[in-house]
């Protein structure tokens, strides 16, 4: 089975780039093919890509098409067009909690029972979606540790 991965920027060292090379060393471990497919990378980066553009010919409606999606980008709307699969993987921006500059009693009295700092209460940390052209979906979004799915046909 080919399991492609899209988005829009390959960077070194950062959180997104650590989980797309993760996830296409662990695929091809298993056998599967395996590219990442890129609007811009670092230049350390650029040899494990292959440029964005080129996925319509690498396309086929029985592959699964990872998107990582973290900004809107042309690679993005490449892929949303394409017959392939999609796994969607959404990354969020998260906000920093800067307690450095709070007292003690403040950061003590801004958190929730979880230990979690207020901007971060209603934050996903996780959320995923499973997409097909077949005209049907399902999607599973995990928030503080609860998961719920929904899905239409």
């Amino acid at each position: 089975m080919r399991i492609h991965q899209v988005l829009a920027t390959l960077g070194y060292g950062d959180a997104i780039g650590h989980e797309v090379l993760g996830i296409q060393r662990v695929l091809r471990a298993a056998g599967h093919e395996s590219e990442i497919f890129v609007e811009t990378a670092d230049s350390r980066l650029e040899p494990l890509t292959l440029d964005y553009r080129e996925l319509v010919d690498h396309s086929h409606p029985d592959n699964l098409l990872i998107h990582h999606f973290s900004l809107g980008s042309k690679a993005s709307r490449t892929a949303y067009a394409l017959p392939d699969r999609m796994a969607l993987v959404y990354h969020n921006i998260t906000p920093i909690w800067r307690s450095a500059t709070r007292s003690s009693t403040a950061r003590t009295s801004r958190r929730s029972a979880s230990g979690a700092p207020p901007c971060c209460r209603s934050c996903p940390t996780s959320r995923i979606s499973i997409a097909s052209r077949s005209g049907s979906w399902r999607a599973t979004s995990t928030t503080r540790g609860r998961t719920s799915s929904s899905s239409a046909g």
